[in-house]
Parts: structure tokens; sequence; C-alpha cells
């Protein structure tokens, strides 16, 4: 039987930040990572299933979006909806100190300041991964 790899998408307004999350988790958990800006995951993902979202929120008013036609409100609307259908748990990648407690809208989801150490990414994957509910 083959077994289905992990799908795991990386949400960042820097392409860079987000590609380098990405490979990080692909060769640390032998997944497939793919990178997105919001507004590529809005456009691109909404039909697939992935089995842990990490998603950057740049300070305690949400997601920043330079020169991204997606509204805060729209993406945020638009990660809640994938990750309940897909029973994905999200990770937070922030640089704001003040979210290591928490972010209003995504309560309960683990927060990784940035800049982070890969082995605290993977680690936050690993626990976020561990707690999931599997798809029935």
């Amino acid at each position: 039987m083959v077994q289905r790899l992990l799908q795991v998408a990386v949400i960042d307004p820097s392409a860079i930040i987000a590609i380098d999350a990405a490979e990080t988790l692909a060769e640390r958990l032998a997944c497939r990572a793919d990178a997105y800006t919001p507004a590529q995951f809005v456009a691109m993902a909404q039909d697939r299933h992935f089995d842990l979202i990490v998603l950057a929120m740049e300070d305690d008013r949400g997601i920043q979006f330079p020169d991204e036609p997606v509204t805060d409100r729209h993406f945020r609307q638009a990660i809640a909806d994938m990750a309940r259908a897909c029973r994905a748990p999200v990770i937070l990648l922030s640089t704001d100190c003040g979210n290591d407690r928490g972010i209003p809208g995504f309560e309960g989801c683990p927060v990784v300041l940035k800049p982070y150490f890969p082995d605290d990414l993977v680690a936050a994957a690993v626990a976020a991964l561990s707690r999931r509910t599997p798809a029935r």
C-alpha cells in the first residue's frame, strides 16, 4: 500500500520566507510543502486538501498584503473554511512578540515567533500534526 505524503501549505506575504519554510518542512518531515503568498493561496489552493497550514500573521492587525488585491477579512475566512474542511491544524508565524499568546480568530493555534529557528518550526508542525483530527 502506498502511503500518501502529508500536504502542507506555507503562506507568507514574502515568497522567499514561504519558500524557505516550505523547504525546511519538506526536508525534515518528508512531506509535500507548497509555498504561497496570500493572493496565490486564495486563487490557487481552494480545491486542495492540506494536512497542515502554516500562516504568517505580521502583527496584531492581521495579515499584511503588499500590492495584493485580497482583503484580510476575505483571506482569514478562506483559511478558516479550508482548515475546517480539511480538519487541518494551523500554525501561525508572527514577528509580533505580543502574539505569542495567540491571535484573535485563530484561538488555540500555536504561534512561532519570527525569526525562528528551523527546529522551532518543525517542532510546532510535529506537535500540531500529532493533535489533528483525522478526516472522515
